[in-house]
């Protein structure tokens, strides 16, 4: 079975979408920007920044592997997407601001426990299948 395309939508989205976040995030850290050193070292932005990074990083693996038909992945993502929006709710003094994060987030949890989603990830993955043979 081939991957439901609602599945490759949301996956091609996010690691596009991410991969320019942390590519942006790359260009105006502390190594290249000054303003940025100065804030980060008065403030322990750093920290909130490396946190962000590193769920960003989990979301982007776990997108890789859900459109390699791995279960895995999905359970990552849905991980590291409720820590990221715990992060949010925590951080952001109007929680006005997460609705819409939250509204998309169960949008796309919606999509990921659908029934074609779960049966493409029930099927044996073609790396397994091969070792068999």
């Amino acid at each position: 079975m081939s991957c439901p395309r609602s599945l490759k939508i949301i996956c091609w989205l996010h690691i596009g979408l991410y991969t320019l976040i942390l590519l942006g995030t790359f260009f105006s850290s502390d190594i290249h920007n000054e303003l940025a050193q100065k804030f980060s070292s008065e403030n322990g932005f750093i920290w909130e920044m490396l946190l962000s990074i590193g769920l960003l990083a989990a979301i982007l693996a776990a997108c890789v592997l859900m459109l390699k038909g791995r279960r895995l992945g999905r359970t990552i993502y849905v991980i590291a997407s409720l820590l990221s929006l715990l992060d949010l709710i925590l951080s952001v003094e109007q929680y006005t601001e997460t609705l819409p994060s939250i509204i998309i987030r169960l949008v796309i949890f919606y999509f990921l426990f659908r029934q074609p989603v779960t049966i493409y990830f029930d099927q044996p993955s073609t790396a397994n299948s091969e070792k068999q043979h």
